[in-house]
């Protein structure tokens, strides 16, 4: 029986979504026995709801109102199958 797997990685904006990174990701996961599709996961800004409803401030580390920018050039160069979700 031969076994499938997903990877799901978030985009932040300016963090995860630069092309140094995009890159990296797809070097990490070329060739991996088994990888069904790599999902890249649109940033979602109401996350910061739960931080309030938890009492807690919401202080992200990237700039919320910058486009995402996802290249999927790097995956498609190794034959990786990738999707923004």
């Amino acid at each position: 029986m031969a076994w499938s797997f997903v990877v799901r990685v978030s985009m932040v904006p300016g963090v995860t979504d630069t092309d140094e990174n995009t890159a990296a990701l797809a070097k990490t996961v070329c060739g991996l026995a088994g990888l069904g599709v790599l999902g890249l996961l649109s940033y979602n800004q109401a996350a910061g709801a739960n931080y309030r409803a938890a009492g807690m401030e919401f202080k992200p580390d990237c700039d919320e109102t910058r486009e995402e920018r996802v290249s999927l050039a790097p995956f498609e160069r190794c034959q990786v199958a990738a999707r923004v979700a």
